[in-house]
């Protein structure tokens, strides 16, 4: 093989690991927010790696009841940043909550302080019933 066939070779290779290595990098992650409140919820999603968190890479309001997804930069994290305010129904001020959600995962919003998001492993569509005796609402499995 003469000499410049090998040097394209070479580029050519280089050029796809370098592709390869960016896209894997880069790769977009996907995560899901229901909200089990009784009013919409203001949701933002960010990079994995966004320290800062000034300029959400989504922005969305989800509906009482509704499921919307939510995409970000993975950045080898594999996750992307949310952050959500509600108005409790209880309170008349908004509060603000921030988590850390897994590709595919879910953050179900609920309508109590201590606990306002619950993660929950894969696409959750539906809300879990309340329970009667208080304003929680119950996630299965925690």
């Amino acid at each position: 093989m003469n000499t410049k066939l090998k040097i394209l070779f070479t580029a050519v290779a280089m050029t796809l690991s370098v592709s390869v290595f960016t896209n894997t990098a880069q790769a977009k992650t996907k995560v899901y927010v229901l909200n089990c409140t009784e009013k919409k919820v203001d949701v933002k999603s960010f990079n994995a790696k966004d320290k800062v968190m000034a300029v959400a890479y989504n922005k969305k309001d989800v509906k009482s009841g509704n499921v919307k997804s939510f995409k970000c930069k993975g950045q080898g994290k594999g996750l992307c940043q949310i952050t959500f305010k509600t108005a409790w129904t209880n309170f008349d001020k908004k509060y603000k909550a921030h988590a850390k959600v897994r590709d595919g995962d879910t953050l179900v919003v609920t309508d109590t302080r201590k606990a306002p998001g619950a993660l929950q492993r894969g696409k959750v569509s539906t809300c879990p019933v309340a329970n009667q005796n208080d304003n929680n609402v119950p996630i299965p499995g925690n």
